[in-house]
C-alpha cells in the first residue's frame, strides 16, 4: 500500500510540473506573438501644421477661434473674458471612427496673474448642424432643436459648446466656480450625453449638478503645469466592440510616457449621426471673468483595424484584446509605494511606431501551440494513468506470489 501511495504521489507531481511549464509556455507565446491590429491614420480626422489647408477641408470653426497657419489654433486669448472657440470636423471627409485613439496636443497659457478661467472641452459627439449659418433665426434654431433631439442651438455653456451636446465630453475646468477658491486649481470630467431633452452640463457647479451621465466617480485633479503654458497631450481611446474607453495624459515637460486618467467600459455605445453614421471630433475653451489662452498644436486620430475582417467578428474581439494587453499590459503588479510608476508603465505602448498599412498580416501559430499542449498534458495524464495501472497490477502480483510460496 506504501508503494502505492508514493507512485501516486510521484505521478500527480509529473502531472503538476507538466501543466505549469505548458501554461507557462502559453504565456510566454502569447506575449511573443504579436497581435494583427493595425493602427491606420485617419488624416480627415488629424490636425497638423500647416493648419489652414485642413481647416478649411475637414473643420467647422465657430467663436473667435484665431488660426496661426504654422504655429497653433488658438481658441481664446488671454486677457479677453466673456469669449470662447471651437473647432468642429464638418463630416466631409473620413468621419466613421468605431475603434480609435485620439492625441489632442494643447496648451493653456495664463495671463498676469495666477487665475485662469474657465477651461476646455474634447468632445466625441454626433451633432454637427448647430454651428451651421443659418441658425441665425429664433425659427432656424427652433427647428433645429426640434431635429436634433432638444440640442440648444447658440448655448456655449460646456466651454463653448451646447451644454446638452449628445456625446462623450472632456471636461478641463481651470477655475472652481462652485464652492470658490482663489488657488490654482484644474481638474478633468468626463460626461456622456445620451439624450439632449433631459441632460446637460451644470456649468455653474463645475459639472457637479450635471444631469447628463457622469463617467468618472470623484473629480481627477491635473498637475499645475496644465495651466502655465506647459505643452500637454490628452489620448482618448475607444474600443466601441467592448464599448471601452482609456484616457491619459501626457505631461510633456515631465517625460515622454502616459499616465492613465480613466479607465471603464461606458454603459452604452458612443451615439452616432442618424444620416451619416459618423462621430464628430470637437474641441472648445471658453473664458468668463477670467482668461486664458488656449492653444491647440496638433489632433492625431487614428483607428484599429483587422485587414479583411469586420470589427464586430471573434476574430476582431480577439486580436483587440490582444493588442491591448500587448500595447498597454494590463498584468502588472501594483505596489503600494509604486502607484505612480504603475501608472506610467501601464500606460506606455512597448511599440510607438505605427504598423504599415500595407505589410501583409502573418498568421500566428497559437492556434496550433495551445492545442498541441493540451494534448501533451492529456497524452502525459493518460500515460501517468496506465504506469499507475501496471504499478498496481504487477504490486498485486508479486503480493500473490508471495503468498503462494511456502515458507
Amino acid at each position: 500500500m506504501r508503494e502505492r501511495r508514493l507512485v501516486l504521489a510521484v505521478t500527480i507531481a509529473v502531472v503538476f510540473v507538466v501543466v505549469r511549464i505548458g501554461w507557462h509556455f502559453i504565456d510566454t507565446d502569447s506575449a511573443s506573438v504579436r497581435s494583427q491590429i493595425q493602427r491606420v491614420p485617419n488624416w480627415d480626422a488629424s490636425l497638423s501644421i500647416p493648419f489652414l489647408d485642413k481647416v478649411s477641408k475637414f473643420w467647422y470653426v465657430g467663436g473667435d477661434t484665431e488660426i496661426r497657419n504654422n504655429e497653433f489654433v488658438r481658441l481664446t486669448r488671454a486677457g479677453s473674458g466673456g469669449h470662447h472657440g471651437l473647432i468642429l470636423s464638418n463630416g466631409l471627409g473620413d468621419n466613421t471612427i468605431d475603434n480609435f485613439e485620439t492625441v489632442v496636443k494643447f496648451r493653456i497659457l495664463p495671463n498676469i496673474g495666477t487665475l485662469v478661467g474657465d477651461g476646455m472641452a474634447i468632445v466625441i459627439t454626433p451633432e454637427k448642424d448647430f454651428l451651421l449659418q443659418d441658425l441665425v433665426s429664433s425659427y432656424a434654431r427652433r427647428q433645429y432643436e426640434i431635429n436634433s433631439g432638444g440640442v440648444a442651438a447658440g448655448d456655449t455653456q460646456m466651454m463653448g459648446l451646447p451644454r446638452n451636446l449628445p456625446g462623450l465630453a472632456v471636461i478641463i475646468d481651470t477655475y472652481k466656480n462652485y464652492g470658490k477658491t482663489r488657488t490654482p486649481v484644474s481638474f478633468l470630467d468626463v460626461l456622456l450625453n445620451t439624450s439632449p431633452s433631459t441632460q446637460a452640463y451644470d456649468a455653474d457647479t463645475d459639472g457637479a449638478k450635471t444631469s447628463a451621465i457622469k463617467i468618472n466617480r470623484n473629480k481627477i485633479r491635473l498637475k499645475r503645469s496644465v495651466i502655465t503654458g506647459e505643452t500637454v497631450q490628452l489620448r482618448l481611446i475607444y474600443i466601441e466592440s467592448e464599448n471601452f474607453l482609456k484616457i491619459d495624459i501626457q505631461y510633456t515637460g515631465e517625460g515622454d510616457y502616459w499616465i492613465e486618467l480613466l479607465r471603464t467600459h461606458l454603459p452604452t455605445v458612443l451615439p452616432r449621426n442618424m444620416e451619416s453614421n459618423q462621430r464628430y471630433i470637437g474641441i472648445s475653451a471658453s473664458t468668463g471673468e477670467l482668461s486664458q489662452a488656449v492653444d491647440i498644436l496638433g489632433i492625431q486620430t487614428n483607428e484599429y483595424h483587422l485587414e479583411g475582417n469586420d470589427d464586430l467578428s471573434k476574430d476582431f474581439l480577439r486580436e483587440i484584446e490582444l493588442f491591448y494587453l500587448q500595447e498597454f499590459n494590463d498584468k502588472i503588479a501594483m505596489e503600494k509605494d509604486e502607484f505612480q510608476r504603475w501608472k506610467m508603465a501601464k500606460s506606455r505602448p512597448k511599440s510607438q511606431a505605427n504598423q504599415e498599412v500595407s505589410a501583409k498580416p502573418k498568421r500566428h501559430a497559437s492556434f496550433v501551440q495551445r492545442p498541441a499542449f493540451f494534448l501533451m498534458i492529456l497524452i502525459c495524464i493518460y500515460l501517468a494513468s496506465v504506469y499507475i495501472r501496471v504499478s498496481i497490477k504487477h504490486f498485486l502480483n508479486a503480493n500473490q506470489r508471495s503468498r503462494i510460496l511456502p515458507r
